[in-house]
């Protein structure tokens, strides 16, 4: 199965929980979106921060396991 990327930047898409809302997109770029949807927003950048280190390739939160 080929790993969806995002058609502006390349990246590989993540997926995030924004306020219980699953949106789909990409950090490098600062595009988001309903999965399968055609709605398309950039998120402010202090949000974008806070996910910098929390995203991963299932936007599963592992932020706790990473701490020492």
């Amino acid at each position: 199965m080929a790993t969806a990327v995002c058609g502006q930047c390349g990246e590989k898409l993540r997926e995030i929980d924004l306020d219980g809302k699953w949106l789909q997109g990409s950090l490098a770029c600062n595009k988001w979106g309903e999965p399968n949807g055609n709605l398309w927003m950039s998120l402010p950048d202090d949000d974008l921060e806070a996910l910098g280190g929390r995203v991963t390739d299932r936007g599963r939160d592992t932020s706790a396991e990473n701490e020492p």
